[in-house]
């Protein structure tokens, strides 16, 4: 869980590691499938980015963490909407 969510926004983030980089590198596929789940990909709307994660219950621990660190740094009005109303879906 730790290195998911220190990994969390290296594939969305569009750094050299992807997703092939980080199998080369010895990162397992378990891991991979979780870092997958969590990278919003282009095309998704928020919400069918968030359903698709719910599927895994790693992969929405690490959201919801993410979500309350993202509060934690003088979110605007919106973000604090957009969070809580996706933080209950991923609730649900």
């Amino acid at each position: 869980m730790k290195v998911i969510a220190v990994l969390h926004d290296v594939m969305e983030d569009n750094t050299k590691y992807t997703r092939n980089v980080l199998d080369i590198l010895g990162v397992d596929s378990d891991t991979l499938d979780v870092l997958d789940l969590l990278t919003h990909k282009e095309g998704d709307t928020y919400k069918e980015y968030i359903l698709k994660l719910r599927v895994n219950q790693r992969a929405r621990r690490i959201k919801l963490a993410d979500m309350i660190c993202n509060l934690s740094d003088s979110p605007t009005y919106r973000q604090k909407n957009k969070y809580v109303k996706f933080a209950k879906l991923l609730l649900d």
